[in-house]
């Protein structure tokens, strides 16, 4: 988890609004929906929005990764220069998370589930056990 890893002991700090709305999808659903996709006929062209099963803040997400590790972490939200970002980023590469960052101030980054679920043939993973998995 790009935050929870970077950031200053004790806290989580994201460069964005604490209640930006998100739509997190479990990897293992989006391998599996690719999977599909590319074995099973019908899918030429054709593009899918792959949003997850629930529309969680910032805030909402970190409360179920503490839960989840057992863990109390502080929420704040900070500047990206807070953040310890992978050595190999460029100039041009912090330029585009601010970008994203910026973007995810105004409108987050939230679809519909139910594509998804269609392509699986089953529920979304929820976000929390996909945490718990990980953990």
């Amino acid at each position: 988890m790009l935050y929870w890893d970077r950031s200053p002991a004790g806290t989580v700090v994201v460069p964005y609004s604490l209640d930006t709305p998100f739509t997190p999808v479990a990897l293992v659903d989006v391998a599996e929906a690719t999977a599909i996709v590319v074995s099973q006929p019908g899918h030429d062209f054709a593009t899918y929005e792959l949003g997850g099963p629930q529309v969680l803040t910032g805030r909402e997400m970190l409360a179920q990764v503490c839960r989840a590790r057992g863990e109390d972490r502080e929420l704040r939200r900070g500047e990206l220069s807070e953040l310890t970002l992978p050595g190999g980023w460029n100039d041009s590469a912090r330029a585009d998370m601010a970008a994203m960052c910026e973007h995810y101030d105004h409108v987050g980054l939230s679809g519909g589930g139910r594509v998804l679920e269609m392509l699986l043939g089953r529920p979304a993973t929820p976000f929390v056990e996909t945490i718990v998995s990980s953990s």
